[in-house]
């Protein structure tokens, strides 16, 4: 009887043991311990214009405000690249044009991460819920997100300006400009991507060396091209793919030569010529230059295109305005 008793203590001991792993192992596979699996999570912002293409929103910001991130994603930001911890978002961010005297006026500095040269190169990282201030730039003054800061452009020449040859330095650089004729000196144009960063954001100013008489003034530079030297066009600007924006892609940027939307184009330079022509701006939102001329109607100098950074023309008679800047933001909400 004892034997008996003694084995049947023995196997209950040994069921309660074998019962309490079984439960522990259940318990891990579950995932309710450390080491359980995480689930996705996108990110949730607000702020300026929202935007739905595919599995991506676009905000769209033509004034300054404020970008709430309520919830950053843990997911790979685009298919094919891993998981990276904190959010990555694209940027647009362009700096106000500038104004165009005698000479055009520069484009607003011209930055972006869209297309990514690869997984998440070149994006922002939004590390937690926060409010992030937008600055969209007017006439030369620079826009702002995050750590991203594009510069305005640089101021078209006046012909008095001459002993200070780089004055129209900024994001793209004015046109220099003279009187007395191009061949009198040989003045240049403002110095692009000014402070630098890489890539670069944009191009100098057309210089005033070319052969022509009397009061005349270069193209203002743009992000994809120099201003033209002496009685010059503006430089064209940049191009963003339409995909960044949408379907309401038509109401952001100017057309340009290609597919796309175009912003931070440099101004056109005066034209000294006895003729009602003018010198075009850079595609990208650059105003045409103009030139008051004896016996000749007198033509509005155009300012750059509002919201594309575009700089101003150049003209005797008047002065092209810059065009405001533009910031947009884009990340992944959705798989």
């Amino acid at each position: 009887m004892r034997d008996i008793k003694t084995k049947l203590i023995s196997s209950k001991n040994s069921n309660n043991i074998q019962s309490r792993k079984g439960k522990s192992f259940g318990y891990q596979v579950l995932g309710f311990g450390s080491g359980g699996i995480v689930p996705p999570q996108y990110t949730i912002a607000t702020g300026g214009t929202i935007l739905t293409t595919g599995d991506f929103k676009t905000h769209v910001f033509t004034s300054s405000a404020n970008m709430v991130f309520a919830k950053v994603g843990n997911v790979a930001d685009y298919p094919g690249c891993s998981a990276a911890g904190p959010a990555k978002v694209d940027y647009l961010v362009v700096g106000g044009g500038a104004v165009g005297l005698i000479a055009g006026g520069g484009g607003g500095g011209f930055r972006y991460s869209y297309p990514s040269p690869g997984c998440n190169a070149g994006t922002v990282t939004i590390d937690g819920a926060q409010s992030i201030p937008v600055t969209v730039g007017g006439e030369e003054a620079d826009s702002v997100f995050s750590s991203i800061t594009s510069t305005a452009g640089g101021r078209g020449a006046h012909y008095f300006s001459a002993g200070n040859p780089n004055n129209g330095a900024g994001g793209s650089g004015g046109g220099g400009a003279g009187a007395g004729g191009c061949t009198l000196a040989s003045w240049t144009g403002g110095v692009g991507n000014t402070p630098p960063v890489s890539p670069a954001q944009g191009r100098n100013g057309g210089d005033r060396n070319a052969t022509s008489p009397n009061i005349t003034g270069a193209g203002g530079g743009g992000f994809g091209a120099v201003g033209a030297d002496c009685n010059g066009n503006g430089g064209v600007g940049g191009a963003i793919a339409t995909a960044f924006f949408g379907p309401n892609s038509g109401c952001y940027g100017t057309p340009g030569p290609s597919a796309g939307r175009w912003f931070s184009g440099g101004g056109g330079g005066s034209l000294h010529a006895n003729t009602s022509c003018r010198n075009t701006g850079g595609a990208g939102g650059g105003g045409d230059g103009h030139h008051l001329r004896s016996g000749q109607p007198t033509l509005a100098t155009e300012a750059g295109g509002t919201n594309t950074g575009g700089g101003g023309g150049g003209g005797t008679a008047t002065s092209g305005a810059g065009g405001s800047g533009f910031v947009a933001v884009r990340y992944r909400f959705q798989a």
